[in-house]
């Protein structure tokens, strides 16, 4: 969601400068962090998973985009697990935050293999986009899927 929208912006529309809607993972609550970069990859190279979450949310993004999952069932202190590349989830011990601002345990982690002649099982999306805002490490933006777009 990018400041002042009335509806969620799709990524690639998404430009430096503007502000979108993030989890602080420090003040534990939603704000607005800046735009620092936008790129656009020919996903056809990437190695991608679908993350799905117990509420069948389905994720997609690289296998190695870093996340901030909590860890199931551990106290408030040990809750944040540190960074983990989507790949490396664990169903049943990781929880990721949703909007609903809930974790959500991670249901199934289902990644793109291709065969020798680069041909996928499922087809994977043609183009990716990679966002980065402001202290990247302490703010997860908020993305929703609509369409299958990017």
């Amino acid at each position: 969601w990018v400041d002042g929208a009335l509806d969620p912006t799709m990524l690639s529309n998404v430009k430096v400068g503007q502000r979108v809607l993030c989890f602080d993972r420090l003040s534990r609550d939603t704000k607005y962090a800046e735009v620092t970069d936008v790129r656009t990859f020919d996903a056809q190279h990437s190695h991608l998973v679908r993350v799905v979450l117990e509420d069948d949310t389905e994720l997609m993004m690289t296998a190695d985009h870093p996340l901030f999952p909590e860890v199931a069932g551990a106290g408030a202190q040990e809750a944040d697990s540190g960074l983990v590349k989507a790949g490396d989830l664990v169903v049943g011990k990781h929880s990721l935050e949703v909007l609903k601002m809930v974790p959500m345990p991670v249901k199934e982690v289902i990644g793109f293999e291709r065969d020798a002649e680069g041909a996928a099982e499922q087809q994977p999306p043609s183009k990716r986009v990679a966002l980065s805002v402001q202290q990247g490490n302490r703010h997860s933006v908020y993305v929703a899927h609509k369409d299958g777009g990017v």
